[in-house]
């Protein structure tokens, strides 16, 4: 029998001073949270790897080991409520931020400044 989240949001930090609210009511499996979390702090997909995420409290980093998807979905379904009581710390080390890292925007994404046009008036029209 497949379990899905019912209203759940959890608070979600990779530097101990910004937090986001992340809903994850409808959550199938933790690789579903994992990839909302990851998404909603700008990690790039080709960094989601090196990212662990781990039970944090508010002003603290790591307060657990890295969670396995299971643990973490487990966590959300015993834990989870929709004011966001579940926090979580998400960095490459569990004792301090990760290193700054850009979002990496395709450049379908970027616009192109389109160059001023230049007008041409005749002198004594």
């Amino acid at each position: 029998m497949a379990y899905f989240l019912p209203l759940t949001r959890v608070i979600a930090t990779s530097n101990a001073e910004q937090y986001h609210v992340v809903e994850i009511t409808g959550a199938p499996n933790g690789s579903y949270i994992r990839e909302r979390i990851l998404s909603k702090l700008c990690i790039p997909n080709d960094s989601h790897s090196h990212f662990r995420i781990y039970k944090s409290q508010v002003g603290a980093y790591a307060t657990s080991n890295g969670l396995s998807d299971s643990t973490m979905f487990d966590l959300c379904m015993q834990h989870g409520d929709a004011s966001g009581s579940l926090t979580f710390f998400v960095s490459t080390r569990p004792d301090r931020p990760p290193p700054k890292i850009e979002p990496d925007y395709s450049d379908s994404y970027l616009l192109s400044k389109p160059s001023p046009s230049r007008r041409h008036y005749a002198r004594g029209s």
